[in-house]
């Protein structure tokens, strides 16, 4: 038990972990996607801005978007479809987002004048880019694109400054130093609001992803104690007391002389044993679509058409008797023997769902049609065969799609009316010999 404590956090850590990067490769292609959208926006502006304001200027700026552009295209691209980031990646991304719209400012002032540059477009584009960092769910990456965006701001405003004419100050104040200072805190605060929602969505993504995580985690450790139909419906539906009727055929089957066994060899030697034994006969069941219910020293009860509806489960039940049959002879006792068991089959209405207490639940089909099935195995012995099915079974299945052997009536233990039984021989053969199909489920 200690070591499933003390392995299962870190199996945990790990899966999250690899859960973020997955995240963050996804992240980063959608971002880049987007890049190559603005990137090719920004190019047809720049061509309009070459033929109705500036060739050089719009020259320039085309120049940049179309770096921007392949550089996402022939680089970035191919190692994120590839489930490739490597680290420095989305620093490398921030930092050229941040930059191109810099970048633009920067001609706009050799072209057009420093006023031009402070009053146009590009600035509006540094916020988009700050506040996509914070879309990849690293606080640390959104601080460092406002820090860069403010400094690059003040950076460019130094230099715009020296490009413009001092009357250009008088007639616009907004192009002075207290607002250039403002603009430049406006980006730093986009940056810590950024930090801000890529904290709040990892976190929120932490929650989830632990959620998920741990109900796998929980799934995989109580998968081997309670079967999976059960764990899915309790999932879904809750485990409030009560049930629901539903037809079903249920199987009982059994090992034929366990008792002499087991009191011949030690626990270990039965122990073992046993667990070869139903890992193969409880495989057949899971192969067929059946629940097990529930084992009961070497006893196993399995039931079909519950949870799961199986229109066809007694014939099914019937195919998984046989095969469970077939394949218990070649697991070995620790007599050396070969396993043979008894298996019974009766169909009718059982009651399916949790029973119990409000603190100890079991999630089990109950009804007569359970005991009846017990007590038809324990007539197999005397009637010299492996399976014996209920004249109920017999009727729910389709027409000649079993071959029996008609044993009369026979009277059952603790049932006053004679219950009428048959020898299951095999299932009915088609046209060619192959027999009926082993999955009918559906």
């Amino acid at each position: 038990m200690s070591e499933i404590t003390t392995l299962a956090p870190a199996s945990l850590r790990e899966r999250l972990h690899a859960e973020f990067n997955a995240l963050n490769t996804a992240h980063e292609l959608r971002i880049s996607r987007y890049t190559i959208f603005v990137a090719a926006a920004g190019a047809m502006i720049s061509i309009w801005i070459a033929f109705t304001l500036n060739m050089g200027l719009g020259l320039s700026l085309l120049s940049i978007t179309l770096v921007l552009g392949l550089y996402h295209i022939a680089l970035v691209q191919p190692l994120l479809k590839k489930s490739i980031q490597p680290r420095f990646i989305r620093g490398l991304n921030v930092t050229l987002e941040v930059s191109a719209t810099k970048f633009a400012s920067l001609m706009d002032v050799f072209w057009m004048g420093g006023a031009y540059a402070l009053t146009s477009t590009p600035h509006l584009l540094s916020f988009l880019a700050v506040m996509a960092a914070g879309l990849r769910m690293n606080p640390r990456l959104a601080w460092y694109a406002g820090s860069l965006a403010a400094a690059q701001h003040l950076g460019i405003y130094a230099l715009a400054r020296s490009h413009m004419d001092p009357a250009e100050l008088v007639r616009l104040p907004s192009l002075g130093l207290d607002f250039a200072i403002q603009h430049a805190i406006y980006l730093l605060l986009a940056g810590g609001l950024a930090a801000l929602l890529a904290s709040i969505g990892r976190q929120l993504s932490t929650r989830s992803a632990e959620a998920v995580l741990e109900q796998e985690r929980l799934g995989d450790l109580f998968g081997a104690y309670v079967s999976p139909q059960a764990l899915e419906r309790l999932s879904q539906d809750g485990v409030q007391l009560g049930g629901e009727r539903r037809q079903a055929t249920v199987l009982f089957a059994d090992i034929r002389d366990f008792t002499p066994l087991a009191f011949g060899h030690s626990p270990e030697e039965v122990v073992t044993y046993l667990n070869s034994y139903f890992t193969v006969v409880c495989e057949v069941i899971a192969r067929h679509g059946g629940m097990v219910n529930k084992f009961m020293g070497d006893g196993l009860l399995a039931v079909f058409g519950a949870p799961e509806v199986q229109p066809m489960h007694a014939v099914i039940a019937a195919k998984a008797a046989l095969e469970m049959a077939r394949e218990a002879r070649k697991i070995p006792r620790p007599d050396g023997e070969g396993t043979r068991i008894g298996v019974g089959l009766h169909t009718g209405s059982v009651l399916l769902g949790s029973i119990g207490s409000q603190r100890r639940k079991d999630y089990t089909v109950i009804g007569d049609v359970v005991n009846l099935a017990s007590r038809i195995e324990g007539l197999t012995r005397s009637a010299n065969t492996d399976v014996l099915l209920s004249q109920e079974t017999l009727d729910a299945a389709p027409p000649n799609s079993l071959r029996v052997e008609d044993l009369g009536m026979h009277q059952v233990k603790g049932r006053e009316k004679q219950v009428h039984l048959y020898k299951l021989q095999r299932m009915a053969e088609l046209e060619g010999g192959a027999t009926m199909p082993v999955n009918l489920a559906t």
